[in-house]
């Protein structure tokens, strides 16, 4: 009898576990192993495709964020401006830094509701806003004072209390922001 040498891909194959092998034709190994390929390439891009979002979702976070620290920094500035103002006309008299403390008066008035209308505010964020905005209230008084300030004081120890009085009645307006 003759004996049949088996071919090398057949021992080849015939070493390996039966979920290893890949099917008999040809055409459906090269299909086998394109999608054994292919499998990991699509899911990386999956993955990649969802950390996309999630990072996109994240950058908005952080840029509303900033966005309102923008703001609330901005209205800050706005407030130490009256306090400059009002420094400078109790220590001037003169009726053009009046007029820049009224105007500073009043943008730190629409600050104070821009900033109350964003959205993106956090709850320790809107306690320091409502603080803000008491404080700014209650220093009506104090500007008040200033603004009808006379032309001249009796003294300058009365000159010196207001001026430290309203300094301190505005620092408490930006120490809440």
């Amino acid at each position: 009898t003759a004996s049949v040498e088996p071919s090398p891909i057949v021992d080849l194959t015939m070493g390996f576990p039966a979920l290893l092998r890949l099917p008999g034709p040809l055409q459906t190994r090269f299909r086998v192993a394109t999608l054994l390929l292919v499998a990991p390439l699509v899911g990386a891009g999956v993955v990649g495709a969802v950390g996309a979002v999630v990072s996109a979702r994240a950058s908005s976070a952080l840029s509303a964020q900033s966005d309102d620290s923008a703001q609330i920094e901005s209205l800050q500035g706005q407030v130490q401006g009256v306090a400059l103002d009002g420094m400078a006309f109790i220590a001037t008299g003169q009726a053009d830094e009046l007029s820049a403390m009224r105007a500073a008066e009043r943008a730190v008035e629409s600050g104070l509701e821009r900033v109350a209308s964003l959205p993106t505010l956090s709850a320790g964020e809107r306690t320091g806003l409502a603080g803000a905005e008491l404080a700014w209230q209650g220093s009506s008084t104090v500007r008040n004072d200033v603004e009808t300030l006379p032309p001249t004081l009796s003294s300058a120890i009365d000159i010196g209390s207001l001026a430290d009085y309203f300094s301190y009645t505005i620092s408490g307006v930006s120490s809440q922001l």
